[in-house]
Formats: structure tokens, C-alpha cells, sequence
């Protein structure tokens, strides 16, 4: 028989994975959003979602783990919203340094994803 911190936390696992899209079914380089700790949109690298995030003030491209019953990931894909521009290499840092490009991409999307759903 099963202990009440253990139907618990059942209960929590499948609210947390409910509606979620399935890691198979993930595309690289594919932009979602996501149920995570800390961010809101990610870029699907093949581990994990790559997305902004903000601590004490700070802004920084941060790596939430994806996310199955089977370990201890952070994040699950709730939506594919676009795929990332091919130009735009899908990583923290590019040559040691901040992926610039990638973190302009990350701070625009969600402005233009809103512009979008709001055209007739």
C-alpha cells in the first residue's frame, strides 16, 4: 500500500506532465513554450530548453533539463510556437561567449508571438 506522500506526489507528477508533448515528439531547434522553474519559452537543443533568464537583476541564456517520469529535468514542452532560424547556432555560448544572437531571438519572441495571435 502506498503512503499519502506517495499518492502525493503521483498526483503532482501528472498534474506537472499533464498536456505536455511528448520528448519523441520534441524537434530540435524548435521554439516552445514551455512549464519550467524559471522560464516561460525555450529553444529545444536535444537535452533541454534554452531560454532567458533572470536572477538578482541579471538577464542570462540559462539551460532548464527537460523533463521526464524517469528523472529530474526542470521543464516540459507544452507548445512548438516556430522553429529557430537556421543562421542562429542553437547553444549558450558560441566561441566561449554569450550567443547574442540567440538571446535577441529569445527576448523578441514573445512580443512577436503576441503580435501574431492578435492579427485578424
Amino acid at each position: 500500500m502506498r503512503s499519502n506522500d506517495e499518492n502525493n506526489y503521483s498526483n503532482v507528477e501528472s498534474r506537472y506532465f499533464r498536456d505536455s508533448i511528448p520528448p519523441g515528439q520534441l524537434r530540435r531547434r524548435g521554439a516552445y513554450r514551455i512549464r519550467s522553474r524559471n522560464l516561460e519559452y525555450g529553444i529545444f537543443d536535444g537535452h533541454g530548453f534554452i531560454g532567458i533568464r533572470t536572477k538578482f537583476g541579471d538577464r542570462y541564456l540559462d539551460t532548464e533539463w527537460l523533463a521526464t517520469p524517469d528523472n529530474f529535468g526542470t521543464a516540459v514542452a507544452l507548445q512548438l510556437v516556430e522553429m529557430l532560424p537556421k543562421p542562429i547556432a542553437c547553444a549558450e555560448r558560441t566561441d566561449g561567449v554569450r550567443n547574442n544572437a540567440l538571446f535577441s531571438y529569445l527576448e523578441a519572441l514573445p512580443e512577436r508571438l503576441a503580435r501574431t495571435e492578435n492579427q485578424p
